[in-house]
């Protein structure tokens, strides 16, 4: 009886060693994606810049004549929307990089919780290996 359970624990122990592992993987993949997040928004800062150059670009063109004026205009326009996208997508980003960072350190959190159920699996099957064993020595002293 107490070698099953030492031997279910000893199972418990080796699956909660493995949800451990797949938890700090998933953590691991988490940190990438955040990452990964983090270039996605500088891209998108570097975006803006150019948006915002471009704007400049249009306004210089809109003192040459009223009609390139008109034009730039509206060229400012799209660029001060694009730019506004662009901004929206990097606030975007970096609170999908903050949402991610989160999981990341949930993921953690439950490995190094897999990690003690694993320890504590490990202490009962060592228990139980220790009651075996005494119950052994009084079956030969008797």
């Amino acid at each position: 009886m107490l070698a099953a359970v030492a031997l279910d624990s000893a199972f418990v122990a080796e699956e909660s060693a493995l949800v451990a592992e797949l938890s700090a993987a998933v953590a691991l993949d988490s940190a990438f994606v955040a990452e990964d997040s983090a270039f996605v928004a500088e891209d998108s800062a570097l975006v803006a810049e150019l948006s915002a150059a471009v704007a400049e670009d249009s306004a210089f063109v809109a003192e040459e004549s009223a009609f390139v004026a008109e034009l730039s205009a509206l060229v400012a326009e799209l660029s001060a929307a694009v730019a506004l996208d662009a901004a929206l997508s990097s606030l975007t980003f970096a609170l999908d990089a903050d949402l991610l960072a989160a999981v990341a350190e949930d993921s953690a959190f439950v490995a190094e919780e897999s990690a003690l159920v694993a320890e504590e699996s490990a202490f009962v099957a060592l228990e139980s290996a220790f009651a075996e064993n005494q119950l052994l020595l009084q079956s030969f002293q008797i």
